[in-house]
């Protein structure tokens, strides 16, 4: 039987932040959810010691010629079903701002859903700035993973009733292009689009 669930797109400048990743990602409402009494909070060390990382390749990054915090914007997709979990999401205590939002669409339980990027509007890895290559960036979710790139290509693996969360994180794909505008198109391993947003991230670079 499917589920009815809306998409909401929202976004802000700047890189994943480490510690505000480790919060949603063990809040229990991304892919499913459901731990046990020992899915609480991350210990100290482990935040410190990901900053730490964290910062060292944002170093590095640099260093290298890589892409700059203030080029770079971080994207979050939700799918709900139920429409009260948007009224107070962890985004906007994260400084977040909404994009977007669908109508509802038809979602079985336990679907992969995909997602795609187009226009001036260029998927990174989350940590160290470099591109996702054109291949792997615009194809299947099997060859994301199989290139090792699982910050940005794990698909959403639709669970009702949870927040169905992912991050995303972006840059210009033209450069010499000043606006980052494209598409968002979430659709299944059939193929079938689910939703498909332009957007605009102007304000956000």
């Amino acid at each position: 039987m499917p589920y009815l669930a809306k998409f909401y797109l929202y976004a802000r400048r700047g890189r994943p932040d480490v510690h505000h990743q480790t919060q949603a990602d063990s809040s229990g409402s991304t892919l499913g959810g459901a731990g046990g009494g020992g899915s609480g909070a991350t210990t100290t060390s482990t935040l410190e010691h990901q900053r730490h990382q964290t910062s060292l390749g944002r170093s590095s990054s640099l260093a290298a010629g890589g892409v700059g915090n203030d080029d770079i914007v971080t994207m979050r997709a939700l799918c709900l079903t139920e429409p009260d979990r948007a009224e107070h999401p962890l985004e906007l205590q994260e400084d977040f701002g909404e994009l977007c939002r669908s109508e509802y669409v038809e979602i079985f339980d336990r679907t992969e859903i995909s997602v795609r990027f187009s226009g001036n509007l260029l998927r990174v890895r989350g940590h160290d700035g470099d591109d996702v290559p054109e291949a792997t960036a615009v194809t299947t979710t099997g060859s994301v993973i199989a290139s090792g790139l699982v910050d940005d290509g794990v698909p959403i693996v639709f669970r009702p009733f949870s927040d169905n969360r992912q991050t995303f994180t972006l840059r210009r794909r033209n450069d010499k292009n000043p606006y980052p505008k494209g598409r968002v198109t979430f659709y299944t391993g059939v193929g079938r689009t689910l939703y498909e947003a332009k957007v605009d991230l102007t304000k956000f670079l």
